[in-house]
């Protein structure tokens, strides 16, 4: 797996990495905005590929509260 951060604003990162493959073959990226320093961004950008390893990283959803109830 890998990532890498990106600048968007004074203090805004873009951090992208890569959870592998689907089932049919296509890439699986995410996207996170981070706010904070370039150290703190690369920290969590270490922390999620971390938890993708480990197999703990939940991908978020867009789900309602009526759907979830």
């Amino acid at each position: 797996m890998e990532g890498h951060i990106q600048r968007r604003g004074a203090r805004s990162w873009r951090i992208k990495f890569d959870l592998g493959r689907d089932a049919s073959g296509r890439r699986n990226i995410q996207y996170v905005t981070f706010r904070g320093t370039k150290a703190e961004a690369q920290q969590r950008l270490h922390d999620l590929l971390s938890a993708a390893g480990k197999g703990s990283y939940i991908e978020p959803s867009k789900v309602t509260v009526g759907e979830f109830l």
